[in-house]
């Protein structure tokens, strides 16, 4: 990952100051018979807007005369800080959920985010086509490895991964899920889907 990567990811998913609208279906949709579940709850969406799973945490850079702005962490904590403000910190029932690098994102904060709550609250998390393998002699294996020492350097992320996995590893390879897992101590659930996973 590197400056140029990050552009052009901007530019091809629309991501960073986009004011686009959203429109919520599946686990966020307010419709009852689509989604069930969570049909009444309230919802936030987090742009996903910097590439590093929200733990970016860079000073300013300037590129080609354009400042970089990556500080993904600074955004997750203001969000969360945000949210809380707003009664957040009151609810019964919490989930953080995300989908493909948000599903890492997910994985990465869980912990984290089970302890903005009350012992009493049930907090869960949902890694949705975010769990990401390092498969042994597999060219997109050593993509995603190069891809992810490349991120944390230019965001400057290690510090905001778990450090239950960085005493243990390279914090390149705490960007794996199945590399943290065994250390998240909130329940988790890990769907894998071959449409949103197909990258791998």
């Amino acid at each position: 990952m590197n400056v140029s990567n990050c552009e052009h990811y901007n530019h091809d998913k629309g991501v960073g100051s986009d004011p686009r609208a959203m429109y919520f279906d599946y686990i966020l949709s307010s419709n009852m018979e689509k989604n069930p579940d969570f049909f009444d709850w309230n919802k936030v969406y987090i742009r996903y807007c910097d590439a590093s799973s929200f733990t970016g945490n860079s000073e300013i850079m300037t590129e080609n005369g354009t400042k970089l702005f990556f500080r993904g962490r600074r955004i997750y904590k203001a969000v969360m800080k945000e949210l809380l403000n707003k009664g957040m910190r009151n609810a019964k029932n919490a989930l953080l959920a995300g989908s493909s690098a948000g599903g890492v994102a997910t994985t990465i904060h869980c912990d984290r985010f089970r302890s903005l709550f009350p012992p009493t609250s049930r907090v869960k998390c949902l890694c949705d086509g975010g769990y990401f393998f390092l498969v042994k002699n597999h060219t997109r294996g050593n993509m995603f490895l190069s891809m992810f020492e490349g991120l944390i350097k230019l965001h400057k992320s290690k510090n905001a991964l778990p450090k239950s996995c960085t005493t243990k590893l390279s914090a390149k390879l705490c960007f794996f899920p199945p590399n943290l897992q065994n250390d998240v101590k909130t329940p988790i659930f890990s769907l894998c889907q071959p449409l949103i996973t197909s990258r791998q």
